[in-house]
């Protein structure tokens, strides 16, 4: 079973030098079937698998189907070490950046942006 696998086994077979035309999701719907589909929530956080981990793995795991997902880090809420990671991606559709829990596969929050 996957939550099994020892974080050093995680990893995300990636060509540097090519490059990757990044997209992003059409609207909610989308992100949350690639979410749905994403198995880094099955992971165990552990003290050489954090947040960050979590978030680096899912943003790599979109990037590699050509989706724009970025990793944020939570420092104003927190002190600058023991801050949070969390993930980000926008809706075309929707013009909304939605907020993830990398840890969970949850969308938190989404931030609307105005008519222009």
């Amino acid at each position: 079973m996957l939550h099994n696998i020892q974080p050093t086994q995680v990893f995300l077979e990636v060509d540097v030098y090519q490059r990757i035309e990044l997209e992003n999701f059409v609207n909610r719907e989308e992100l949350e079937d690639f979410l749905r589909d994403d198995t880094t929530d099955m992971l165990t956080y552990g003290k050489n698998f954090t947040c960050l981990s979590f978030a680096h793995l899912l943003s790599g795991r979109a990037k590699s189907q050509g989706k724009n997902v970025v990793v944020l880090w939570d420092a104003w809420r927190y002190n600058i070490t023991d801050g949070h990671a969390y993930c980000m991606a926008y809706s075309e559709a929707d013009r909304t950046y939605y907020i993830i829990e990398p840890q969970s596969d949850m969308i938190l929050w989404g931030w609307k942006l105005e008519e222009e």
